[in-house]
């Protein structure tokens, strides 16, 4: 029987322990039965890693109410010259271009990374700009995550914020261990929606980046 009384919510347990000090990205890979299987830990050594595996144990059982053996909690620790590239490694939006003609539509979608230069395409008719060029943007970004997760667009919505707009992307993003919905945000500015939607999703997949790094 599980240890616990509460569903086990992977990505909250996530964002409890990237709280914890020294600790740079993790990973919580549920088990069959409810309860952890493994809980893969990147960390700065400015702490020794049994007080991060402790504070981890601590926090799950404070917070939670699940007990997990250390032996699940499988660390790594990288110097301050490895991080730092970890952190720079985030990815930028180079171009975007848009054309509509009688056929149809397409979009490119041009994102740089430190492996070099992604360029995504996406095509339809009926799609309106800013679907296609987030359905693009997703394209190139597959291109950076590879094998370890498979992006999907669940949606674009536009919403008033004040007197300014802005354009809101739900990406779906599934990982062996499981599913999880990622949201974007772009301000609209002069370039338009079109550009605004390329920046959301680059958004909602830039937060996940260093987990993804993890699988």
């Amino acid at each position: 029987m599980p240890q616990h009384s509460r569903v086990l919510d992977p990505r909250e347990l996530e964002g409890a322990i990237n709280r914890v000090q020294g600790v740079v990205a993790n990973r919580v890979v549920p088990g069959d039965k409810g309860d952890l299987s493994e809980i893969h830990v990147m960390a700065s050594t400015e702490r020794a890693p049994k007080q991060i595996v402790r504070d981890i144990e601590s926090l799950l059982f404070v917070k939670f109410g699940f007990r997990v053996d250390y032996r699940k909690i499988s660390l790594v620790q990288l110097g301050e010259e490895q991080i730092l590239p970890l952190s720079l490694s985030r990815l930028k939006l180079i171009s975007v271009h848009y054309q509509a003609g009688p056929v149809g539509a397409e979009a490119e979608v041009q994102i740089r990374s430190p492996e070099g230069l992604h360029v995504g395409l996406a095509e339809d008719k009926g799609v309106g700009e800013a679907e296609l060029v987030a359905r693009a943007t997703l394209n190139a970004l597959q291109q950076v995550v590879g094998a370890k997760a498979e992006l999907a667009l669940q949606g674009v919505e536009r919403f008033d914020l004040g007197e300014r707009k802005i354009i809101v992307v739900q990406v779906s993003s599934l990982f062996p261990a499981g599913e999880e919905t990622l949201l974007g945000v772009s301000f609209v500015g002069g370039e338009g929606e079109a550009e605004a939607s390329a920046r959301a999703a680059l958004d909602a997949v830039n937060r996940r980046l260093p987990v993804m790094k993890l699988s």
